[in-house]
């Protein structure tokens, strides 16, 4: 219930940083497993995940339990929240910026090339190259 009901951005943020079933198990446990009633349950993960009726968007912070965890695991999920919003923000970019070089005519090794060079510079080319896997994993197939 809570797995496929993702953002798929944030899907892919947790699926980089190997983090997804944590991240479910820790939002299960601490909001969602003593409901008895399942229309409950349901109703709670909707709103966490942002899709409820009356909802504002998913928001990765009020799916993690800060009170109730402790430095260690706050560190944690702190980086791993850099990378959701990340994901977050450069998703569009990214997703933009390979349809507009499809556009010119650019070949795949092309694309991949520019991406990664001007969206991803700050990272090695080591990195580089496995966040376009990646993002032609996750990302891609549902923007082409």
């Amino acid at each position: 219930m809570i797995r496929d009901r993702v953002p798929e951005t944030v899907d892919a943020a947790l699926k980089w940083c190997k983090a997804k079933n944590r991240w479910v198990e820790h939002v299960y446990y601490h909001f969602v497993w003593f409901l008895i009633d399942k229309e409950d349950r349901n109703h709670q993960v909707r709103s966490l995940m942002g899709i409820a009726k009356y909802s504002r968007g998913f928001n990765f912070d009020s799916t993690i339990d800060w009170w109730n965890i402790d430095k260690e695991e706050a560190e944690y999920w702190n980086s791993i929240k850099k990378w959701v919003n990340w994901f977050e923000e450069s998703t569009i970019t990214v997703v933009e910026a390979r349809k507009t070089q499809k556009l010119m005519g650019k070949t795949e090794e092309q694309i991949k090339e520019y991406i990664c060079t001007k969206l991803f510079k700050d990272l090695t080319p080591e990195w580089q190259s496995k966040l376009y896997q990646h993002y032609e994993r996750y990302i891609f197939p549902n923007y082409s």
